[in-house]
């Protein structure tokens, strides 16, 4: 009776333990979008997937075909709302050569994600700083902020951007 009773509860601790894990992907490799519902656990492991895709890889197509929603908000003044829009806009960008983006810093938390990167472009003497803000429903990318900063040559402070 004992030993059963320890396997039960040792079960019950694995079951508990995977689905708190931060790397239990449910939801891979079928696209995220229609949003169905997420923990915060499964929209980090979605985020990951996302970085990988998008700023890793560089395959933008991808990334937003598996985690942007249709009706994508983006608040970006030069672009346009909508999956369509930002698949058109951002495919060509991430595929072109002498484009580099580095991932510094990530973080997660009431379905609200950032992403803070360095852009380097060839032929352009500094880089830029970009944060990304994405908000999630379940498991789903709705909305998009990002502000983009160079530095100016003439920039008074004397610290890096990063």
């Amino acid at each position: 009776m004992r030993v059963s009773a320890l396997i039960a509860f040792s079960a019950s601790c694995l079951g508990i333990t995977a689905s708190a894990s931060p790397s239990f992907k449910p939801f891979s490799p079928k696209p995220n979008c229609p949003p169905q519902s997420a923990n915060p656990w499964q929209q980090r492991a979605i985020l990951a997937d996302f970085v990988q895709a998008f700023y890793v890889e560089r395959n933008a197509t991808k990334a937003i075909l598996n985690h942007i929603a249709e009706d994508y908000i983006q608040h970006n003044p030069g672009a346009l709302s909508g999956r369509q829009n930002a698949l058109d806009a951002l495919a060509p960008s991430l595929s072109v050569p002498g484009v580099n983006l580095t991932v510094l810093r990530q973080g997660f938390e009431n379905n609200l994600a950032f992403i803070h990167s360095r852009l380097d472009m060839d032929g352009v003497p500094q880089p830029s700083a970009i944060v990304d803000i994405f908000r999630f429903n379940g498991t789903c990318i709705v909305e998009h902020w990002d502000v983009v900063q160079a530095r100016d040559p003439n920039s008074i402070n004397p610290l890096a951007l990063f």
